[in-house]
């Protein structure tokens, strides 16, 4: 028997969805600790603990799952957990390098994966150059470099008001921009679990250029192929991540397929989170996504492959 933690969202179904990976891995014998919430852990003297004093450096395998409660700290203690022995699931290192979009873009980009042009620029030079990139480009996106759900995510086209957004924020060290990627109506999704695509959908864009379900994107039907599903999979296998979404565009210029986000988690339980979610009205859920028997299925057997590994061999499989 092992003791696995989960650190899961509770929104959007995802206190279900806890529960029910919780019984499984008790089926299996497996001793669960639940209902984590890792930003307001702590370490002393080199041992992770929850704000109510459990030890989770006593653990064998640790997962989490939680986008929107996403903070320093938490990252911070997904670190300091790893290096106490713990098999943390994304490592620390892979979530880091994903939530950090210029780190991922980089990353993806050596790796010979098809990425947007960016800069990642101070707010003078920026100014400086916004001309050149406005003619270059066509248009560009400044990006939060952690931020998701495509909050704060702005379209320039003029270089005047570009280069008047950034006097606004003077604290600012430097800001995060991609070339804008015509792309039509629909984005496409591939989800990684345990390192393999196993399907995807599209959302349509009800906004002028955001296509996140927070921004009114709305959840489409539209299987990945072959090709796709071996696309993400490079895409994460780049990064080092295990679980994750991919989200692609598609050139309308030159039907290039490129990667605008590898995301640093799985995100959610579609089905579960599409039943009660209130970021969205559409209730339907299509065959082609109804997915989360399977994925509750691959992540079961994967921790529990992990926890039964010795020390030595739990590294990424």
């Amino acid at each position: 028997m092992a003791e696995i933690g989960l650190s899961m969202y509770d929104n959007d179904g995802g206190a279900s969805i806890e529960a029910r990976l919780t019984a499984r891995l008790e089926a299996l014998g497996h001793r669960v600790v639940g209902k984590i919430d890792m930003r307001e852990s702590a370490t002393r003297d080199g041992r992770v603990f929850t704000q109510d004093g459990r030890d989770l450096s006593a653990l064998d395998v640790f997962f989490y799952m939680d986008a929107d409660r996403q903070s320093p700290n938490q990252a911070d203690q997904l670190h300091a957990l790893e290096r106490s022995g713990v098999r943390v699931v994304n490592t620390p290192g892979a979530y880091d390098a994903a939530r950090d979009k210029p780190t991922a873009n980089q990353m993806l980009r050596n790796a010979g994966i098809s990425v947007p042009r960016s800069v990642l620029l101070t707010p003078r030079a920026l100014a400086r150059d916004a001309a050149a990139l406005i003619r270059d480009w066509g248009s560009l996106v400044v990006k939060p470099r952690t931020r998701h759900g495509g909050y704060g995510i702005v379209r320039f086209t003029d270089a005047g008001q570009l280069a008047d957004f950034c006097q606004i924020e003077t604290g600012v060290d430097n800001y995060y921009c991609e070339e804008f990627i015509p792309f039509g109506d629909l984005d496409m999704r591939v989800e990684i679990a345990a390192g393999t695509g196993i399907g995807g959908y599209s959302r349509r864009r009800t906004h002028a250029f955001k296509t996140n379900v927070s921004s009114g994107g709305i959840m489409t039907p539209n299987p990945p192929d072959t090709a796709l599903r071996g696309l993400a999979e490079d895409a994460a296998r780049a990064i080092g991540l295990e679980y994750s979404i991919v989200d692609f565009l598609r050139d309308e210029r030159n039907g290039r397929v490129t990667v605008v986000e590898v995301n640093p988690i799985l995100g959610i339980f579609v089905e579960e989170a599409m039943r009660v979610s209130p970021k969205t009205s559409l209730r339907e859920v299509d065959p082609s996504y109804a997915l989360d028997a399977r994925k509750l299925e691959i992540l079961t057997d994967h921790l529990d492959r992990l926890s039964r590994a010795p020390v030595a061999e739990r590294r990424i499989a």
